[in-house]
């Protein structure tokens, strides 16, 4: 048996009397195995992230309600007479309900 492959029965399906499970669990990895086997990277980790968390809190605005810069902005236009934007709709009813006549 190579140490590649599983062991397992003579019909095939792998069976927990002749070293399956421990065969697979020593050749396959994971995080959580991997934290566990090596607790220094994952103590170094834990106390990072909490300084991060810490950093982030002590960084944020301090005011209950900041004061937030308005934009304000104009856009100027020139709008059509009543008559003359009246006609334009009225043209283009017009060409709508020929199309739709036929």
């Amino acid at each position: 048996m190579t140490s590649d492959a599983l062991p397992s029965r003579s019909d095939g399906s792998p069976s927990a009397d002749d070293g399956w499970d421990e065969a697979r669990i020593t050749r396959t990895r994971n995080t959580a195995r991997y934290f566990v086997e090596n607790r220094s990277i994952a103590w170094i980790l834990l106390v990072s992230v909490v300084f991060w968390g810490l950093y982030g809190y002590a960084s944020m605005p301090k005011q209950k309600d900041p004061t937030i810069p308005v934009r304000v902005a104009v856009a100027e236009t020139q709008w059509l007479h009543r008559r003359q934007r009246g006609s334009r709709v009225r043209a283009r009813l017009d060409v709508f309900w020929r199309l739709v006549q036929r």
